[in-house]
Formats: C-alpha cells, structure tokens, sequence
C-alpha cells in the first residue's frame, strides 16, 4: 500500500487541498510524508517485533507484539483525517492483536501447567 500512497502522492496532497482549503498544501505534503514515513517505520517495528515473538515462541515476545499491533490499530484512526485510512491494514492489525493476545494467553498458561509439575 505505501508504493500506491507514494505513486499516487500529489493527488493525494491536492485532495487534501481540497478538503482543508485553510491549510497551505505545503504543510498536507509535509503531513502527508511524515504519515507515510511512520507507518513505513511502524511496519518496520512490528515485523521485527512479530519474528521474534514467532522465533522465541515465550509469552513476553508475544505480548510486545500484541502491544505494538494494538498501537499500530490505534494509530490508523487518525489517518482518516490524511485520506490515508485502509480498511484492511486496520483489520489486519487488529486481527494481528488478537494473534499475539491469544499466543500470549496460551503460552503463559502452557508456562503455568508445566511449572506446576503436570508434564505431558
């Protein structure tokens, strides 16, 4: 999707003109460039934050990554406010969320059981 936002840049900032007409559209495309930077390094973050969760298989790595995805479902709100708001990248990381609350969940509870002496 951020190869569509940079591809398609200046309609995006020219509708954003057209939306905000108050604001100068040299501040939209520094607000806009600044959005798409975060995300990019947000993506960044919980990919590396999700293979290490996946690789250590524990509970703790699988609750940072919970958090990280419940930030990122968060901050795609305000992105409305940009035109850069998608559906489906909201979706995915809140279905990425409830992943890494699940793994948690079952991980620490299989932690539990096996500290209390009930070995399979």
């Amino acid at each position: 999707f951020e190869a569509l936002f940079v591809r398609h840049r200046e309609d995006a900032v020219f509708e954003l003109s057209l939306t905000y007409p108050a604001i100068d559209p040299t501040v939209l495309s520094i607000l806009y460039w600044s959005a798409l930077i975060l995300d990019s390094m947000y993506m960044l973050i919980l990919t590396y934050v999700g293979l290490l969760a996946a690789f250590r298989g524990k509970p703790k790595p699988y609750r940072r990554f919970s958090m990280v995805a419940l930030a990122g479902t968060v901050a795609e709100l305000p992105l409305a406010y940009l035109n850069r708001f998608n559906l489906l990248s909201f979706f995915l990381r809140f279905i990425s969320y409830a992943y890494g609350r699940f793994q948690w969940n079952l991980l620490s509870s299989v932690e539990m059981i096996s500290q209390d002496g009930f070995n399979f």
